[in-house]
């Protein structure tokens, strides 16, 4: 991400705000700073693999719900979802979309 002064940042955030419609996720993508983003997914304890989602993916029980983690070639994606409990296939479909868009040109 580009911030006005034309520096970088090594990180977007998408933040949900009140109103109409109600907000549903958050999507957060990273870049690591050491190793690669699906060496960090796979260390990452308690979670539990998604298979055939990026280069590895798990989700994570977490205090706000459920945590998709997604890793591509280049990114650590997060997905949280507000208030609901989606299926095994409903977070592979995010998960494989999320993908798809973080390794566009």
């Amino acid at each position: 991400m580009i911030r006005p002064d034309g520096s970088t940042t090594r990180s977007c955030y998408a933040a949900s705000r009140s109103g109409d419609p109600t907000p549903t996720a958050a999507i957060n993508v990273y870049r690591v700073n050491s190793g690669t983003p699906a060496a960090f997914v796979r260390a990452t304890a308690g979670g539990r693999p998604l298979p055939g989602v990026g280069e590895a993916a798990v989700l994570l029980d977490t205090v706000g719900g459920t945590t998709l983690q997604v890793a591509t070639a280049r990114y650590l994606i997060t997905v949280n979802v507000v208030d609901a409990a989606p299926s095994a296939e409903r977070w592979t479909t995010a998960g494989r979309a999320v993908a798809a868009v973080a390794t566009r040109p």
